[in-house]
């Protein structure tokens, strides 16, 4: 639900600036040429710049292992829900067990593995 609100955040920002600067640069290039040059720059600075402004993915890959960054009311079952897990029992074992973990307790930012 982040990203989805993340992108709406980004597609507004981007219709804004188009909306906004477009009509000022079209005045001073009056071209076609370059307002086709424009719009591909609008189109190529949202599709380079949105991987870093949506930076607030919580999934990091490293080698075979997935690390994920614990938030606020997150639990091994709703982690293992959130990833789509076909058994969740199965999944906290692996987990608290990769993790060396005793108990299922997790905190605020910890980092777990998730194999």
């Amino acid at each position: 639900m982040n990203n989805l609100k993340n992108v709406l955040y980004l597609l507004t920002f981007v219709v804004v600036f188009s909306y906004i600067s477009t009509p000022f640069l079209i005045k001073i290039m009056n071209n076609l040429k370059n307002v086709l040059y424009l719009l591909t720059f609008v189109v190529v600075f949202s599709y380079i710049s949105t991987p870093f402004l949506i930076n607030d993915k919580q999934q990091v890959a490293i080698s075979d292992e997935i690390s994920y960054k614990v938030v606020k009311g997150d639990n091994l079952w709703n982690i293992g829900y959130k990833l789509n897990v076909d058994n969740i029992s199965k999944f906290i074992f692996e987990v608290k067990k990769v993790n060396n973990l005793a108990e299922s307790r997790l905190s605020v930012d910890q980092i777990i593995k998730i194999p």
